[in-house]
């Protein structure tokens, strides 16, 4: 059967994002050591599992849309992501929690899995919307220089992650069908529940 080889990956995909959600594994600030303000930020969704699942929850409901929705989307998502990380290193700002946004990964996880077409503009004004909640989600460093260079490696973090992703899905479509898009938007869904319960449970 064409679907066996998306659905056997499923698991793997599970695997690997319930590790990245486990407590004590990855601290978004010095995961990768001291790589300097661009790297350390445009890494940064790999170090923050709440913001790497939202990206790719994101990137994922863009595969499923038409490609006609998909190019605009992702100028936004891109555009967003740079504007929500440049303000953040001029303000004060408090960055989503990890149920908020392990909750909005599994709602576009479900809306990935219905393959639903939301038209060009909601899919834009929706990759705009995550964009910006990434990247108000970087902690960029005091000072202009290490906050400006932070600035620019968290917004092409924020655009290569999302693209990466999307590039995947798509590939995997395209071999497999349409089911495998529909794999990952559930398995974004169960990983989604499973870090919103956690992080309500450690809070209660």
């Amino acid at each position: 059967m064409p679907d066996r080889p998306a659905a056997g990956a499923a698991p793997l995909v599970l695997a690997a994002g319930a590790t990245a959600l486990l407590p004590g594994v990855a601290e978004a600030h010095d995961a990768f050591g001291d790589l300097g303000p661009f790297y350390a930020a445009l890494l940064h969704p790999l170090a923050d599992p709440a913001q790497g699942l939202v990206l790719a929850a994101v990137a994922v409901l863009l595969a499923r849309q038409p490609l006609a929705s998909v190019r605009p989307a992702l100028a936004a998502l891109a555009l967003a992501g740079s504007l929500a990380v440049s303000i953040g290193a001029l303000t004060a700002h408090a960055a989503p929690g990890l149920a908020a946004t392990a909750l909005a990964a599994a709602l576009l996880g479900l809306l990935a899995l219905t393959g639903i077409s939301l038209g060009r503009w909601p899919t834009v004004a929706l990759a705009a919307a995550v964009a910006v909640a990434a990247g108000l989600a970087i902690d960029l460093p005091p000072g202009l220089r290490a906050g400006g260079l932070a600035a620019l490696g968290g917004a092409l973090g924020i655009a290569l992650g999302a693209l990466l992703v999307w590039g995947l899905v798509d590939f995997l479509q395209r071999h497999y069908g349409r089911v495998a898009g529909a794999v990952a938007g559930s398995w974004i869904a169960a990983v989604g529940v499973m870090a919103a319960a956690f992080a309500l449970t450690a809070a209660a």
